[in-house]
């Protein structure tokens, strides 16, 4: 899946993801975002009301 999630809501990630996913600016890469289970980079493709 090249490490796309696919669409989630919140509170179904960590905290550290809901942060960024649900309150960031779409279409622009985010991170790196440190969580329990390391780095990542974060790019926010959509978001649906």
């Amino acid at each position: 899946d090249g490490g796309s999630l696919g669409s989630f809501g919140p509170g179904r990630m960590v905290k550290e993801f809901d942060n960024v996913v649900f309150n960031d600016a779409i279409g622009v890469v985010h991170g790196p975002i440190k969580t329990q289970f390391g780095y990542h980079l974060i790019y926010i493709k959509s978001r649906s009301e």
